[in-house]
């Protein structure tokens, strides 16, 4: 891949220039971009090419094979624990030269924010970054710009605004705002050593829990929360993420599991499709509620069907459940069950109102 120009800063501004006929140049707008999404985190782009660098950079770290007895060096910002790849045969180092693999955290673009602009400046400290995008009087920003408007544009900013300008060779910039973290700017910046530098959930993770209906139920009634997420975390969730979903959000829908999450939990809810608006929403708001827009394999749809029927207290072949049990199940599991009605007789044991004899039939 290409070399990566990457910044780390204190504070972030979005700059407007406009740039007229006659060699002038005033700043129409400046303004500071604050925000989960830039706060604590590194600027990064390609300098000399239209090229997205991040969908290079997550290609780059897929489809490397990690052997057994590997030795690893996880970077401080990654999620999963150490003991995790510990218990999954792997040992640990924390000097990168005698790591067979560099574990660095996960680039997955629709968690990231970016920006695009003209130009990157930063002031005399490097603790100010400024993304500067360009107005030619009388056209759209960034519209029929030539290399006599860039030149205006650098001179006023270095100028005015006593700024020091990335050098770039071309007019559009995606910036990209990534973790702070060493190794990934080793790997995008050319410094990597010669080792394989591969995602962390890449990482082949040998599971200590295998998910069973019965393991399911037992979750289900854990009252400490972060005893069943330390669990989740060395289980086989990654062949079961609807099922896992529908225990968190379904059945266990009262927690939000954002609270007691670890850095690897919010990767595993994350994976799985968890997210604030299923804890704000519940599955009334919608038919598939927290079920809306997934994927379920056959294999995760096999353990959702048993692990349903085990709360239920039928077998794995189905059977006759009461009203009282099916209405007990979040709507959208409700529409994706294969079900069937069946009727059968009941004798009245006295005379009672229709109202009183519903009550009785639901039980």
């Amino acid at each position: 891949m290409e070399k990566t120009i990457t910044h780390t800063y204190k504070r972030l501004y979005v700059v407007d220039l406009t740039v007229y006929g006659n060699g002038a140049c005033d700043r129409t707008c400046i303004w500071e971009w604050a925000g989960r999404d830039v706060n604590n985190k590194m600027a990064c782009y390609y300098p000399d090419s239209n090229n997205d660098f991040l969908s290079e950079l997550s290609f780059e770290t897929k489809g490397i094979s990690v052997t057994p007895k590997s030795k690893l060096f996880v970077s401080s910002e990654c999620k999963v624990s150490r003991d995790t790849y510990r218990n999954s045969g792997y040992s640990i180092t924390r000097d990168k030269a005698n790591a067979n693999i560099i574990v660095v955290p996960d680039i997955i673009p629709r968690l990231y924010a970016w920006k695009n602009c003209n130009l990157v400046a930063v002031n005399e400290d490097k603790e100010k970054l400024y993304l500067v995008r360009i107005e030619k009087h009388g056209y759209e920003t960034g519209v029929d710009l030539g290399e006599n408007e860039f030149h205006i544009a650098e001179n006023f900013l270095e100028s005015s605004m006593k700024l020091t300008v990335d050098k770039t060779s071309v007019s559009d910039l995606r910036i990209w705002f990534l973790p702070k973290c060493e190794t990934l700017v080793d790997l995008m910046t050319g410094n990597k050593l010669p080792v394989p530098y591969v995602q962390e959930s890449k990482i082949p993770i040998t599971a200590s829990t295998k998910i069973s209906p019965e393991t399911l139920v037992l979750w289900e009634n854990i009252e400490d929360e972060n005893l069943l997420v330390r669990t989740i975390c060395t289980s086989d969730w990654k062949d079961y993420p609807i099922t896992v979903l529908t225990l968190l959000a379904g059945f266990r829908k009262d927690t939000n599991w954002f609270n007691p999450a670890t850095g690897d939990f919010r990767r595993i809810l994350q994976a799985i499709g968890y997210n604030y608006t299923i804890w704000y929403y519940n599955d009334e708001d919608r038919a598939l509620g927290f079920l809306q827009g997934k994927k379920i394999s056959p294999k995760d749809y096999e353990m959702l069907q048993n692990y349903i029927y085990c709360r239920l207290g039928v077998d794995q072949n189905g059977g006759f459940i009461s009203p009282a049990q099916y209405a007990s199940l979040p709507i959208c599991i409700q529409r994706i069950m294969n079900r069937r009605i069946a009727v059968k007789p009941f004798n009245l044991p006295e005379r009672m109102n229709c109202v009183d004899l519903m009550t009785v039939l639901r039980k």
